[in-house]
C-alpha cells in the first residue's frame, strides 16, 4: 500500500474497530490514510493513559514494516523509543552467569505501552479516523451498522467468544502461570534469571524499556506459588495488583533489581491462553492480533504479530475494497507467518515451563544452546560466531573436552560426528513419537511406555517419528524428558538436512546420540 495519502475510488465505507490497541490503532490510521472519505471509528474502554502493562519492545521486522506503509510513523517514534540497548542478553543461575553479545531479542527499540498507544490514538485521529473512548455498542449491532468490523479487542474480548462456533476457536490454557510487573531498575540488556527460593523455583524474564525502568515477566508452577503463599484468586477491585506477590518476587530477584521494588499495573498471576482459530473472519467480521491467535510472551513477538496483521489487513483493502473475498485474501496472506510464529512460541513456552528440571543437570553456558534452539531457530554455529565463548564453553562441557580444542568453524558437523559416535548397543528398540508437547497427555503415555522397556532390560531407546523438521523437534524434546526423568540413554532419528537441529540438541542434552536416517 502506498504511503502517501489515497483517495480511493471507491464509494464512501462505514468501518468499525474494535479494540484501541497497537494493532487496532494502526489499522484504522492506515485505512482512514488510505480512503479519506471513509468513515473509520476505533471503540475502545480506556484512554491510552490507563494501559496495562508497562513496556513494549519493537523489532527490527516491525520497524521495517511501519518504514514501508507509514514512513511518517516511524518518524513520530524513533524519538521516544529507548535505543541505547546492548545487543546482549545474559542468563542467570544462582552462581553462574553467561553473556550472550549480539542476540538481543532482535529488539530495535523500546518504549513505554502508554507512550506507543499514545502516538498511535493521536495519529488515527489525525488521518481522519475518530477514537471514541467508552463503552462500544454489541458486535451484532456494528455488524448490521457498517461495511466491515475489525475486531481487535484483545485475548480477552468477548467478540471471538460470541463467534466461537463460526470461527472453530480452540484455546489451551498454559500449565504454570505467569505475573507481569515493572520495576525502577536501570537495565541496558534482555536478562533471564532463575530465583530458586525454599517453595520453587521462579524464572524472571526482564528487559528495559526506559533509561530508567524494566518490563519484568515471571512465571512458575502452580505449586511453587501455593508453597510461597502467592496463590491469591479474588481481589477487591478490577484494577488491583497481587501485593503479596510483588512483594515475594521482590525479594526473591532482589540481585536483578538491585534491589528495587516491583511495580504492579493490574498484575495478578495469570495462565497464559494458547488461541488459534480455524477462520479470521465472519460475514463483515473480520479478527487481527491477540483476538485471533496468540503466540507465548517469551518470544515477545505480540505487538509485531497485531501491527504487521493491521498492515496487511489495510493493504488487502486498498487493493480488493471489502467483501469476503478481501477477507479470504487476508486470511491467506497473513496466516501462514502467524501460524509458523505460534509454533515457535508453543515450543518456546513448553520449554519455559519445563525449566526448572534443567537446573542442577546443565551450567549457564549449556542451557544458553537449549533456549536459542529451543524452538528451532538459532543453530549452533550461528552462537559460535555471535558468542564464541559461550559456545565453545558449553560444547566443551558436553564433549568433556577442553574448550581450547572446540573447533568453532563448522561446529555442528563436530558435535555431530561425535554424538554419532557414542555405543549404541542395544538401540534397537524403537519407540514411534507423534506427539507436540512433551509434557502432556500423549507424551506421558509414551513416557510409561518407555518405563517398561526400561524395565524389561533396555538400556537405550531409539526415538523415530515422521518425516518433517517439526515432528524431528517434537522427538528431541521428549528425549529429554525421558532422560531426565528416567535416565534412559535415547537416541533420536533425524533427517540428513537437520544437523542444526540435532547438533543443538545434544549439546543441549535433549538427546544421548543421533542417527540419520535414509528415506
Amino acid at each position: 500500500m502506498p504511503s502517501g495519502q489515497i483517495v480511493s475510488p471507491r464509494k464512501a465505507a462505514r468501518v468499525a474497530i474494535m479494540g484501541g490497541g497497537p494493532g487496532g490503532l494502526f489499522a484504522a490510521r492506515l485505512i482512514a490514510r488510505a480512503h479519506p472519505d471513509w468513515h473509520v471509528t476505533v471503540y475502545e474502554r480506556m484512554p491510552p493513559t490507563d494501559t496495562y502493562g508497562f513496556g513494549i519492545g519493537l523489532t527490527g521486522g516491525l520497524m521495517r514494516t511501519i518504514d514501508a506503509v507509514d514512513p511518517e510513523l516511524r518518524a513520530r517514534l524513533a524519538p521516544i523509543l529507548f535505543d541505547d540497548l546492548d545487543a546482549s542478553f545474559s542468563f542467570h543461575l544462582s552462581h553462574e552467569t553467561a553473556v550472550v553479545q549480539g542476540n538481543g531479542g532482535g529488539h530495535v527499540g523500546t518504549l513505554p505501552r502508554a507512550a506507543l498507544l499514545q502516538v498511535l490514538t493521536a495519529g488515527a485521529r489525525e488521518a481522519g479516523a475518530e477514537v471514541s473512548i467508552g463503552e462500544a455498542p454489541p458486535t451484532d449491532e456494528l455488524m448490521s451498522a457498517c461495511d466491515l468490523v475489525v475486531c481487535a479487542e484483545g485475548v480477552g474480548g468477548a467478540t471471538r467468544a460470541a463467534f466461537a462456533d463460526q470461527l472453530g476457536v480452540h484455546e489451551t490454557q498454559s500449565r504454570g502461570q505467569l505475573i507481569w510487573c515493572g520495576a525502577d531498575a536501570a537495565l541496558r540488556s534482555a536478562h533471564f534469571t532463575a530465583a530458586q527460593t525454599p517453595h520453587g523455583t521462579f524464572v524472571g524474564h526482564a528487559y528495559p524499556y526506559t533509561s530508567e525502568r524494566a518490563t519484568v515477566v515471571i512465571e512458575a508452577d502452580d505449586e511453587s506459588i501455593e508453597r510461597a503463599g502467592c496463590a491469591t484468586e479474588a481481589f477487591g477491585a478490577e484494577g488491583d495488583s497481587d501485593a503479596t506477590s510483588l512483594e515475594y518476587l521482590s525479594e526473591a530477584f532482589t540481585g536483578l533489581l538491585g534491589g528495587a521494588l516491583l511495580l504492579g499495573n493490574r498484575s495478578r498471576w495469570r495462565r497464559f491462553l494458547q488461541l488459534r482459530c480455524e477462520r479470521w473472519h465472519h460475514k463483515n467480521l473480520v479478527l487481527i492480533g491477540d483476538a485471533v491467535a496468540t503466540a507465548h510472551p517469551s518470544l515477545g513477538s505480540g505487538t509485531k504479530l497485531a501491527m504487521e496483521s493491521a498492515a496487511t489487513l489495510a493493504e488487502v483493502i486498498y487493493n480488493e475494497g471489502i467483501g469476503p473475498d478481501a477477507l479470504a485474501t487476508f486470511d491467506a496472506l497473513r496466516r501462514p507467518a502467524v501460524e509458523a510464529l505460534q509454533e515457535r512460541a508453543l515450543r518456546s513456552q513448553l520449554w519455559w515451563e519445563s525449566f526448572p528440571k534443567r537446573l542442577g543437570r546443565l551450567g549457564a553456558d549449556r542451557l544458553v544452546v537449549a533456549y536459542l534452539s529451543r524452538a528451532g531457530a538459532v543453530p549452533l554455529d550461528a552462537l559460535a560466531r555471535v558468542a564464541p565463548a559461550v559456545a565453545a564453553r558449553a560444547v566443551a562441557d558436553w564433549a568433556d573436552v577442553d574448550s581450547a580444542d572446540v573447533p568453532m568453524h563448522d561446529l555442528a558437523n563436530w558435535v555431530l560426528s561425535r554424538g554419532a559416535a557414542h555405543d549404541l548397543a542395544g538401540a534397537a528398540s524403537d519407540l514411534q513419537v507423534n506427539c507436540n508437547d512433551p509434557w502432556g497427555p500423549a507424551a506421558d503415555a509414551l513416557v510409561a511406555e518407555a518405563r517398561a522397556r526400561q524395565a524389561g532390560g533396555a538400556a537405550v531407546l531409539r526415538i523415530v517419528g515422521e518425516p518433517t523438521r517439526a515432528a524431528a523437534l517434537d522427538r528431541l524434546a521428549l528425549a529429554e524428558r525421558l532422560r531426565l526423568e528416567l535416565g534412559l540413554r535415547v537416541a533420536v532419528a533425524m533427517e540428513a538436512g537437520e544437523s542444526d537441529d540435532a547438533a543443538a540438541g545434544l549439546v543441549a542434552g535433549r538427546a544421548d546420540a543421533v542417527t540419520t536416517v535414509a528415506r
